[in-house]
């Protein structure tokens, strides 16, 4: 299920990110392997609205999708800005990732729009046939799976999105 949350971030966090974002001065602000709790930010103020945007919108998809992962079986694992404009072609999300030899199981993908002053930029699923339009603060997420394929496309100016990543600790794994 692709689920839609509008206005997830204020437009006033969006801009504060997007001028990090700019000034390559956004590595300070990404909090390192951590759990979903306040004391992991390294910028208080920006990053307390992004994981209480995570937290609310993560127990919102497990209430309504019935996600057999609890909250707590969560952990946070990457925080990353994309500047593009070109575009992405059709692709799916691998689910499993690498980190050396330590494997990772992450079953959603969080992706927050940070401007929208571009024409194009839509997020297309061509299996279900949905159309993500692209709106500062909005935060989407989706299985990352074989089954959603997605593709992004070109906007006539830069876009900046916040792509979140959530693994499962691993003592969830067999449920899923």
């Amino acid at each position: 299920m692709i689920f839609e949350y509008p206005r997830a971030l204020s437009k006033e966090i969006c801009l504060q990110l997007i001028k990090k974002i700019k000034s390559n001065n956004y590595s300070e602000l990404i909090p390192s392997k951590s759990y979903l709790n306040d004391d992991c930010l390294e910028d208080p103020v920006i990053f307390s609205c992004v994981i209480d945007t995570i937290k609310i919108s993560l127990s919102d998809y497990i209430h309504k999708t019935k996600f057999p992962v609890p909250m707590e079986g969560f952990s946070l694992r990457d925080i990353s800005p994309v500047e593009n404009s070109k575009g992405l072609a059709e692709h799916t999300d691998p689910s499993i990732l690498f980190d050396g030899e330590k494997r990772m199981i992450r079953p959603l993908v969080f992706l927050v729009f940070l401007n929208d002053n571009y024409n194009g930029g839509h997020l297309l699923f061509p299996k279900s046939k949905d159309i993500i339009l692209p709106s500062t603060g909005k935060l989407c997420i989706f299985p990352a799976h074989f089954s959603f394929p997605h593709t992004a496309l070109p906007s006539d100016r830069p876009r900046y999105i916040l792509r979140i990543e959530l693994v499962v600790q691993e003592r969830y794994w067999l449920i899923l």
